[in-house]
């Protein structure tokens, strides 16, 4: 489990391991992706990547490496699910990791992962896994 003293405060509730959001919409997950890339840009072991960055060029495996995450998101993975740098550097990282990655479209994730909730409050987005 990590906590995150963000308001609202994140808890993750899981262990290490890749995690896939149910494909519903307006149940937190841009939200979260929000949060974690706020206190990635203060810091914390948190690296989050979505389409923007893919077409800007952003090398995932190499943020990965420089920033030894303890958490990875990954926003709209669907559009470059087919990635195999992308599938590679989510397969260097999972192990010691908790990684989240949001796909829609009720497209299939690449390889095996575990299902993501989230429970979202006023004060508090809990993402059990």
């Amino acid at each position: 489990m990590l906590a995150y003293a963000s308001h609202p405060r994140i808890v993750l509730n899981m262990e290490n391991g890749i995690y896939v959001f149910a494909p519903e919409s307006a149940t937190g997950k841009t939200f979260l992706f929000d949060l974690l890339r706020n206190l990635q840009i203060t810091g914390e072991a948190i690296v989050t990547y979505n389409y923007w960055d893919h077409l800007m060029g952003v090398d995932l495996r190499r943020m990965i490496d420089k920033t030894h995450p303890k958490v990875v998101m990954i926003d709209r993975m669907d559009c470059f699910r087919t990635d195999s740098a992308i599938h590679e550097a989510i397969l260097q990282v999972w192990k010691s990791a908790i990684v989240l990655i949001d796909l829609k479209y009720l497209t299939p994730p690449p390889f095996k992962c575990k299902i993501a909730d989230i429970d979202m409050s006023r004060d508090l987005i809990e993402v059990i896994g």
